[in-house]
């Protein structure tokens, strides 16, 4: 019933856009269907509100393909995490966790937030004492963020990583990555840039999500 209602929640906003359409194509029918016959001037109003959507998609693509070139130029961060074992000073297996950029551009004016999902608490304690500062990571640079957590600690953390910085167009932006419970590696949560920009053609893409949801559960 759930994933209905998600479908549903998913239908209605994308079929209101695209409502008088609909409507002028109902319209249409009734008039050729009653015997009442196609105006002319119901003709010329319908194609201008073909014209006018095909305008707005040719819009929202041009803003797309504006966003890809903007991705272009943004750095690639990967999260590691890397064990580390001391049997001098310790008997547990530690962590490391470090932000690597491994993309072509550089990214400046980088803060770096920690925080732990469980807790709803910042992460500072085990922060890198200058990770809080601006810093810039060059191409193939990496930086330690966390230093020597114990293993049997870090395995159950849910820690959530933000990443704010300055690309090289001078644009601000953010990227979040996520570390479950019982798990180790960091996954991308949200991307700096969304590809889906606009309305209508998001409203397309939902509607077609749909559909093979449908198809999918029926």
């Amino acid at each position: 019933m759930v994933r209905w209602r998600g479908i549903v929640r998913t239908i209605i906003p994308a079929l209101t856009l695209f409502s008088p359409i609909i409507i002028a194509v109902i319209y249409v029918g009734y008039l050729h269907i009653s015997g009442y016959g196609v105006t002319t001037d119901s003709l010329l109003a319908i194609v201008i509100l073909f014209q006018t959507y095909i305008i707005w998609i040719q819009v929202e693509i041009a803003l797309r393909q504006t966003t890809v070139f903007e991705a272009e130029y943004e750095p690639i961060f990967k999260v590691k995490t890397n064990t580390y074992f001391a049997p001098d000073r310790m008997t547990d297996a530690h962590e490391i966790i470090s932000l690597d950029n491994v993309g072509e551009y550089p990214a400046y004016n980088v803060f770096i937030g920690l925080v732990d999902k469980t807790a709803g608490k910042p992460i500072n304690k085990r922060m890198k004492p200058h990770s809080q500062a601006p810093i810039t990571l060059t191409t193939e640079e990496s930086f330690d963020v966390m230093l020597l957590i114990p293993e049997s600690e870090y395995d159950g953390m849910n820690i959530e990583m933000n990443v704010l910085y300055t690309n090289v167009l001078n644009e601000l932006r953010e990227v979040t990555f996520v570390k479950l419970p019982k798990t180790k590696d960091f996954i991308l949560l949200r991307a700096p840039l969304s590809i889906r920009r606009g309305i209508l053609l998001k409203s397309l893409e939902d509607l077609k999500l749909a559909y093979r949801a449908i198809r999918y559960f029926r």
